[in-house]
């Protein structure tokens, strides 16, 4: 009989995960975090129009598969305005970018 033994780790919650990359926001938000050259694929016209609509922030972020490493990487933070918290629920309101 062979055995073979694996080690385990739990998965922590990305707020959690990346909690070192961002001050807390009270405001209803949402964060996205990419590798940089992911971001930098993205066509110059969509990345100008995050620029203008969200926060964009370069940051270092741990390789998963080993935390000794660091990754470059991009933080993207969109705060909700009052106006789009408003509207009616349940209706099928986009954030266009």
């Amino acid at each position: 009989m062979d055995l073979r033994v694996r080690g385990m780790w739990s998965i922590k919650h990305p707020s959690k995960v990346f909690e070192y990359t961002t001050a807390k926001i009270t405001k209803p938000h949402i964060k996205a975090v990419m590798l940089k050259e992911k971001f930098y694929f993205f066509n110059i016209d969509i990345r100008n129009k995050l620029f203008k609509k969200c926060n964009i922030k370069e940051v270092k972020i741990q390789d998963l598969n080993n935390p000794a490493n660091l990754l470059d990487a991009i933080l993207i933070q969109y705060e909700f305005t009052n106006n789009l918290l408003n509207n009616s629920h349940g209706s099928n309101d986009q954030i266009n970018i």
